[in-house]
Formats: C-alpha cells, structure tokens, sequence
C-alpha cells in the first residue's frame, strides 16, 4: 500500500519587526521526518520545560529536532550519533539553498541515493550537497528511516508516498539557530566519547540506536505502570 505523505504549510516564521530586527512569530517546524521521533513527547515535556527555561537544554539524541525547534530554548547543546543528520543542521544554521533535482519519483530517489553514496566514499560527507541529499532522502525513503549497510552505504529503499512536498531554501531557519549564537550541534559516538562518529562506523551507530530503544521502552513501560 502506498504511504501517505503529510502536507505542511509553508514556513512562515521571519517577519520584519522594526528597522533591521527579525523575530520569529512561530516555532519552525521540524526539517526531517524521523523514525522514534520525540513529537509525542511534547505535551509531557513542555509543562516541565517551562518551569527551568533560564536553563540549557541538553539533547543526546536530538534526532528530527522536534523537541528543540517546540521548545524553543535560548541555549542548546543537541548531538546525535548521526554525521549525516548533523552535518544537515550545520547548513541549516547557514542558510542551506540547494539545486538538486527533487522529485517523488523511483528513478530519481535512486539516482539521489547513489550520488549520496558516492559523496561519502570521496570524503565529502560534510558538503553542503551531501547535506540536501539526506534531506531529500529522508523525506523520499521509505517510513524516514535512515539505515545504512556494512560498507558505510546509505541503503533505505524508495518510500512510495502519495504526495510529498519539499524545500529548496532554508533560510527561515537561520533565526531559529542563530538568533541567541547559542545553538550548538555535536556528532559524538556512544562507543567513544571523544570521537566524532563517521560513518565508516555503522557498528557503533547501530549499537547506540539500539540503546536509545532500550531506553524509550523503559520510560514507556513506566508511564503505563503509573497510569
């Protein structure tokens, strides 16, 4: 069966608000689709959140962004064991705008995908290309998983959606990022805390994942005994 793409409004979060200031009138919506995302979390989250916001806000696995872009912190240190959706949030931070052939196609989800792959093989996994390429796969590939092989190889199969919207321009997210200098991404491995993970490592990503698993079952199983 087809999946059903869910259509998003545009982005409208920089209005003008006096000579040479920008505000934002609404939280940017998260960028990627992400599989064990946190959205669900919020309404838990937020009352909590409210009462320390002079606080910084410390993600180990921030993901698909949903509870920093929701929250809205003045100070945040987000990681992820991810390179890939990391180096993703660093273009987002300067403003990324791509050119890449976009399109809800097969014949095109895996053109992307090999062309991805072939980045990362040259070292250029850090590029501003590589970094519209996992956004376009994330949104293309099937569920938003993000799953690679042995060899380090982006390997989610195409996603079959019905409708899919995409962005080219991602300048409404600088303010987001940059208005406090305050936003900080990290790529730091469970298996070692002072390496960045690449991703010639998908071992240790994995085994990381599966210990954020363990971890979200556990708090689950703990709000089903207190309910």
């Amino acid at each position: 069966m087809p999946q059903t793409g869910r259509v998003r409004r545009p982005l409208a979060d920089l209005l003008p608000d006096g000579p040479g200031r920008v505000v934002r009138e609404t939280p940017p919506r998260p960028p990627l689709k992400w599989a064990g995302g946190k959205r669900w979390q919020i309404p838990h989250l937020r009352p909590l959140w409210d009462a320390h916001r002079d606080k910084r806000l410390v993600e180990p696995f921030c993901g698909g962004l949903a509870v920093a872009v929701t929250l809205t912190p003045s100070r945040a240190l987000l990681n992820d064991v991810n390179p890939h959706v990391i180096n993703f949030y660093g273009w987002l931070k300067r403003g990324l705008k791509t050119d890449i052939v976009m399109e809800n196609d097969e014949t095109t989800y895996y053109a992307n995908r090999v062309r991805f792959n072939e980045l990362l093989a040259n070292g250029r996994a850090d590029c501003a290309e590589a970094a519209a390429l996992f956004y376009y796969l994330n949104r293309t590939g099937y569920n938003g998983l993000c799953r690679f092989n042995q060899q380090g190889e982006f390997n989610v199969p195409f996603g079959r959606y019905t409708r899919l919207d995409y962005r080219k321009d991602f300048t409404g997210y600088i303010a987001a990022f940059n208005d406090t200098g305050a936003q900080w991404f990290l790529c730091r491995s469970a298996c070692s805390s002072d390496a960045v993970a690449h991703a010639a490592r998908p071992r240790c990503w994995n085994q990381a994942r599966r210990n954020r698993r363990r971890v979200m079952s556990a708090i689950s199983a703990s709000r089903s005994r207190f309910r």
